[in-house]
């Protein structure tokens, strides 16, 4: 008996029973989830494209601030006492040096 594939080849019962040779389209991996994903919304649920802008926006800005505490989140005092300590510690550095050409 004949079976037809999708894409219009016909197949005999025994390669029928293997299954499709190559990946069918609802199979293959996109880059970008359907909208249905995203949302968590089904088939039948309406979704406001003005609150999903909204929302993917408020998302994308939520991880551009996080990367930006990653990267500048120190306040100015911790900044301020970072270099009080690290000038304190290069001047008892340079108070401990001794001066002169034979210096071993």
């Amino acid at each position: 008996m004949l079976l037809e594939d999708p894409d219009g080849d016909f197949l005999n019962d025994q390669r029928a029973a293997e299954g499709p040779a190559r990946a069918l389209p609802h199979q293959r991996k996109c880059r970008t989830p359907p909208m249905g994903c995203m949302t968590g919304a089904g088939m039948a649920d309406v979704v406001n494209l003005k609150r999903f802008k909204k929302r993917a926006e408020r998302h994308q800005s939520a991880q551009q601030a996080e990367a930006n505490r990653a990267r500048f989140g120190r306040t100015k005092s911790e900044r301020t006492l970072d270099q009080a300590r690290a000038d304190r510690a290069r001047d008892v550095l340079d108070q401990h040096r001794i001066d002169g050409e034979d210096a071993s």
